[in-house]
């Protein structure tokens, strides 16, 4: 199968090299193995689509800091949402299916263990530009496949898991909110996952998470257990501030037992 994966970031580099038994090509603005592509340009995204005509798509590109998307709306919105467009016209004029990486701040997290019949009620920036990027992609009539996902980890540059590792590794005190519940999510899994999914036949709106609802706090402490840091050095931040608004309990239930709870997982990641 062609595959075109647009975005290099964490799971965009781990899926170029688990679908290398495909014929795999890799776009972004920068980085290695890439094809050098602007996706706000309409006109690049079409010649992209002319030269390689890829079967599927793999949408992983995405503004992702929740604070800097709730500092530039309109940025995070031309990345979530608009480009998405340019990539949705090349593949209906082309032909292809799309898959798009999506996220549990579609959800407001008053309840947890949300499913995918669930009403979405984003309460962010980086949640309202990701629920508009799923809509536009079900709005126009191409073969799509939806996956919702929590807290990628795992070795690479993983945002929470890198800095509770690399702190704990040091010797360094953190301090960690109580409050947030989330299903981590083991890229590997998520990759696997896809994998075994190339071929989707249905339009479908998946939750693909990690087994296991935990707070932030807890996700730590689990780290420390199995990677055998002092425990002591992870502090409760009674204190934290952030800029945007955070759903308290975005867990979601998984729709595979492919995906693995918290400690099997870090295990393994040893």
């Amino acid at each position: 199968m062609r595959i075109l994966i647009i975005g290099n970031g964490f799971l965009g580099s781990k899926l170029y090299t688990r679908l290398e038994d495909n014929d795999v090509y890799m776009a972004s603005l920068h980085g290695k193995n890439c094809i050098q592509l602007d996706m706000f340009d309409a006109d690049a995204v079409h010649t992209l689509y002319q030269v390689i005509k890829p079967e599927l798509t793999i949408l992983t590109a995405a503004m992702t800091n929740v604070d800097e998307c709730e500092q530039k709306p309109e940025l995070a919105r031309r990345i979530n949402s608009f480009s998405i467009i340019n990539f949705i016209v090349a593949i209906n004029f082309y032909g292809g299916k799309i898959i798009y990486i999506s996220t549990d701040n579609v959800f407001d997290g008053t309840k947890g263990n949300y499913i995918p019949e669930d009403k979405p009620n984003p309460i962010n920036v980086y949640g309202r530009t990701k629920l508009e990027g799923e809509r536009t992609i079900i709005n126009y009539n191409i073969p799509y496949l939806i996956l919702r996902t929590s807290v990628l980890y795992g070795w690479g540059n993983s945002r929470f898991f890198s800095w509770c590792y690399e702190n704990l590794n040091e010797g360094r005190e953190i301090k960690i909110s109580k409050e947030y519940t989330v299903s981590p999510t083991l890229v590997d899994d998520l990759v696997n996952f896809i994998h075994s999914n190339l071929d989707f036949k249905e339009n479908k709106i998946l939750h693909v998470c990690g087994r296991e609802a935990v707070t932030k706090y807890e996700f730590a402490i689990k780290i420390a257990k199995v990677f055998n840091f002092d425990q002591n050095l992870i502090k409760e931040a009674t204190d934290f501030k952030q800029i945007a608004l955070r759903p308290k309990n975005s867990s979601m239930i998984t729709c595979s037992d492919m995906f693995k709870n918290v400690e099997d997982g870090l295990q393994y990641l040893r």
